[in-house]
């Protein structure tokens, strides 16, 4: 499969609450269209403090970024986050 990306957040524990919301990343994603992905507890640490993380895995065409764009500005409203980090990498694959 040409021009296939594997595309992940890496999202914080909500800033309000302290907890990483899985159910509304899930819920956010599913709202938006996002048919299949992954999402994968971690520890991360942002401005010098750690916390409870997590790290959502999709795959798409290099389109698929924009929606990801827009998607993440949604997902950092929802989730009281100062920034979410979006990255891709070029991969094959295959279904």
């Amino acid at each position: 499969m040409e021009n296939t990306f594997l595309y992940r957040y890496y999202i914080g524990a909500n800033n309000a609450t302290g907890i990483c919301e899985v159910d509304k990343i899930a819920e956010a994603l599913h709202n938006d269209g996002i048919e299949g992905f992954t999402i994968l507890e971690s520890r991360g640490a942002w401005k010098g403090k750690q916390e409870d993380s997590v790290i959502v895995e999709m795959v798409g065409d290099n389109t698929f970024s924009e929606k990801l764009q827009v998607l993440k500005k949604v997902l950092c409203n929802t989730l009281k986050q100062e920034s979410i980090l979006l990255t891709s990498l070029p991969i094959m694959a295959q279904f």
